[in-house]
This record gives C-alpha cells, sequence and structure tokens, in this order.
C-alpha cells in the first residue's frame, strides 16, 4: 500500500461498488472449481452444466467462449425500456430466467462481444456444478484464502437470492489489493 486516501464520509472499512471487477473473480472461481474438480475444463460445453442449454446451440458453447465473451449469446442492451432485457438483468428479481432464455445471436466463439449475460451464466454454472450458493463457494474456496476482509455479492432478491455475478461484488478498497 503505497497512498490511502477517503472522501468525508468513507474510510478503510468502506464497501466499494465495484461492478464488472466481479468478472475476474467470477474466472478465478471458475479456475478454482476446474482444480476442485467440480468443472473438467474450459473446454467444457455449458449444456453439460446448464440443462436449459444442452438441446440447442447453445449448449456447444464452452465455458472458454463465455469467459472470453464470445459466446454469441444475445444480450438484453441498454435501452429506455424500463421492462426491457437489461433493466430486467440489472433491477430485476429473478434474473435466472432471464439469463436461461437469451437466444444463440451467432456461432461461439466466433466475435468478442461484452455482455453481463455470460458472467451471469457462468454463476449458474458453478452454483450447480459445485451445489453451493455461489457466496458461499466464493468465500470458501477463494476469498478467505486471500486474508482479504469478508465482502457481499448482491442478490437479485431474498426469495431467490441469485448472485449478480456480472457485477456487484461488494468489498472494501482494501481487500481488492489483498
Amino acid at each position: 500500500l503505497q497512498l490511502e486516501h477517503y472522501y468525508p464520509g468513507y474510510d478503510a472499512t468502506t464497501f466499494s461498488a465495484t461492478q464488472s471487477m466481479h468478472k475476474s473473480v467470477l474466472a478465478m472461481l471458475i479456475g478454482v472449481a476446474i482444480r476442485d474438480g467440480h468443472i473438467g475444463s474450459v473446454d467444457d460445453q455449458v449444456g453439460v452444466y446448464l440443462e436449459e442449454w444442452a438441446g440447442d446451440g447453445r449448449g456447444r458453447i464452452r465455458l472458454r467462449d463465455m469467459l472470453q465473451q464470445s459466446s454469441g449469446i444475445d444480450y438484453p442492451t441498454i435501452g429506455w425500456n424500463p421492462i426491457g432485457g437489461f433493466t430486467q438483468l440489472v433491477l430485476g428479481t429473478d434474473v435466472e430466467p432471464l439469463v436461461l432464455s437469451q437466444p444463440l445471436a451467432e456461432g461461439p466463439g466466433q466475435r468478442f462481444d461484452y455482455n453481463s449475460i455470460n458472467p451471469q451464466a457462468l454463476g449458474i454454472v458453478i452454483e450447480r456444478a459445485t451445489g453451493m450458493r455461489y457466496a458461499d463457494y466464493l468465500s470458501e474456496a477463494l476469498w478467505r484464502h486471500t486474508g482479504a476482509d469478508d465482502a457481499e455479492v448482491v442478490l437479485d432478491s431474498i426469495e431467490h437470492g441469485i448472485a449478480r455475478t456480472f457485477c456487484c461484488l461488494q468489498a472494501t478498497a482494501r481487500s481488492w489489493i489483498s
């Protein structure tokens, strides 16, 4: 640590809204799940883990394609529609059906297209492959080994409780350098 400064109302214990930094942690957690034997390889087809996608072209997407943002999955783009797909993903209270209903727009591995469906689907893969809640596996298998203070994942709702894995891993600034 070379410099530490907090604005009024913030200090070393304040959680930061990290947004897409969570995607990098998610990628590390996929690697941990491979190491732990829950996932075979980044070259596994996602249909092995998401039965809803196994019977169509989405099932042929490799985990690697999702990690590299080249899955070919269509994504609800930002728009003014208050009930549109993007708004449902960011603010909705049951994101799993939205994620699992996204169609394939093009063949996997063909084109980089940064979107939030890929990491959200990978969060579901982790839960199904490990048989654990995402936050529990993240804490037990990775986060606590870093020496960082506790962090929090943001859930879509108390009722469904799916972690928003495309964003929303709240941690202190110091935790991010641990």
